[in-house]
């Protein structure tokens, strides 16, 4: 589930994936912003997480995490 969490959050395309990441983030049991941000860079190490996937963990979470 955390390769496919951080695919999810690479590709980020919006409605498409909000549902998949958001239950993708309750089985990882991911509870905030940082943690998900972590398994992005676990996979995707030389990517930069996009505004798109950085705002809905911020609406998920309530959090305010820039990039």
């Amino acid at each position: 589930a955390w390769l496919l969490l951080a695919m999810k959050l690479f590709a980020a395309r919006g409605r498409r994936d909000s549902q998949d990441i958001d239950r993708l983030l309750e089985a990882c049991a991911i509870k905030d912003v940082d943690g998900a941000i972590a398994v992005f860079d676990r996979y995707y190490p030389e990517e930069e997480l996009s505004e798109r996937a950085i705002r809905q963990l911020n609406e998920r979470f309530g959090g305010s995490a820039t990039r």
